[in-house]
């Protein structure tokens, strides 16, 4: 009994590895967009979604890659040009970096947007009054993540006091999402 048990967790554990090692990994191509060669729907785009924004690079997004978690090793190389579908575009606004998707004809598909130093709204600034009295503010960041039509904020509050460092998340409503605290200095 105890050789059948063993075997059997043998062969799960094989098993277990096997499916692992089938959905680590898929190389799948990606490629830089050229200065000059932006789609014009998507440029024109841009400039109304995050005006006086710098394009800091853009790519081509296979569909098979879209909507799913994915990271990506950066290949110059697509086969069949008919099978772009959705460009991700790399920037710089006046208040912070951006990344956002665009499908080809230049509708904006998600985008994620960190502001730094962004304006903390009332909620904040009150649980901040009372929860984290005699705390300095010495930055903060806000990010926002748009995903068809779908729209969340949270906020990062850096927070000093004495030689203690701490960092505070809150939703968008100002609820505290959590605390991380950082080294004394």
């Amino acid at each position: 009994m105890k050789r059948v048990s063993i075997a059997f967790l043998v062969a799960c554990l094989a098993f277990g590895y096997v499916q692992a090692q089938s959905t680590q990994s898929q190389e799948v191509a990606m490629k830089s967009v050229k200065k000059g060669e932006e789609p014009k729907q998507v440029l024109d785009a841009l400039k109304k979604d995050f005006p006086g924004g710098a394009v800091q690079g853009m790519s081509v997004i296979p569909l098979s890659l879209y909507g799913k978690e994915w990271s990506v090793s950066e290949r110059n190389k697509i086969d069949d040009k008919s099978s772009i579908s959705f460009y991700q575009v790399d920037g710089k606004g006046k208040s912070g970096n951006f990344s956002a998707v665009y499908d080809k004809n230049g509708k904006l598909m998600s985008y994620k947007e960190v502001i730094k130093e962004a304006e903390l709204p009332a909620s904040i600034r009150s649980t901040l009054g009372n929860q984290f009295a005699g705390w300095q503010v010495t930055g903060d960041r806000e990010k926002v993540k748009y995903n068809h039509g779908n729209i969340k904020i949270a906020y990062r509050v850096n927070l000093k006091k004495d030689k203690e460092h701490k960092h505070v998340f809150f939703d968008e409503t100002g609820k505290i999402m959590r605390t991380d605290k950082k080294m004394k200095i």
